[in-house]
């Protein structure tokens, strides 16, 4: 997607909307720098998987890098009650505070 036009479209929603989420694919593409730079906060998306955590932790190191890492917020999603690695173990190895967590719940998403 040319920047330009992504710009053109949340400036449209802004006029309109109180708060615009865009769910981003997770990669770091220009425009998705773009995007979180125009933004108030940013969600991280994060499961209490090894792979997920070292993939936000380095997230994290180019968020700081690029100056945008105060807006980025936490979430933790799919947890359980016995996890391997629990939230406080996320909350470590990440040095942030979780700002939600939803559970692992697929029988209710498959009802859906």
């Amino acid at each position: 997607m040319e920047t330009v036009h992504l710009c053109q479209i949340l400036d449209f929603a802004r006029r309109f909307y109180d708060a615009v989420f865009v769910d981003l694919s997770g990669e770091l593409e220009r425009f998705a720098v773009e995007v979180m730079s125009a933004s108030k906060r940013i969600f991280l998306v994060v499961t209490p998987e090894l792979a997920s955590i070292h993939t936000a932790r380095e997230k994290l190191r180019y968020l700081n890098k690029i100056g945008l890492e105060d807006r980025v917020e936490i979430v933790l999603n799919r947890s359980q009650k016995r996890m391997v690695v629990n939230k406080d173990n996320v909350e470590e190895l990440l040095r942030r505070p979780i700002l939600l967590q939803f559970p692992n719940d697929y029988q209710r998403v498959n009802l859906l």
